[in-house]
């Protein structure tokens, strides 16, 4: 499982990602997470922020690659099962896919 605590809209937050009830990794982010998705079979997860960023991380609490600026503000987020895409839905109806299959 895993989380998302913040610090609020003015400064950044921590995802935490716990297994069996310890904590696993944790990882620094520049706003707060606002929506969670990801895939436990391709072994990565996504974080959408406060600020329109998302963030993809690494089953080890790692970045993918550099955050993604899609949306003003994300509606919706949601992984495939396999893990092949990424789907972001912003508030205004945008829609963004990444594909990493």
């Amino acid at each position: 499982g895993g989380g998302s605590q913040g610090g609020g809209s003015l400064g950044g937050g921590t995802l935490v990602c716990s297994r069996d009830g310890e904590r696993a990794w944790s990882a620094a982010l520049t706003s707060p997470a606002v929506l969670l998705a990801g895939s436990a079979g391709a072994g990565w997860c996504a974080a959408a922020c406060e600020d329109g960023s998302v963030v993809l991380l690494t089953a080890a609490g790692r970045r993918a690659a550099p955050p993604i600026h899609a949306v003003a503000a994300a509606a919706a987020l949601h992984a495939s099962p396999g893990g092949e895409s990424l789907l972001l839905v912003g508030a205004e109806g945008e829609v963004a896919a990444e594909w990493h299959g």
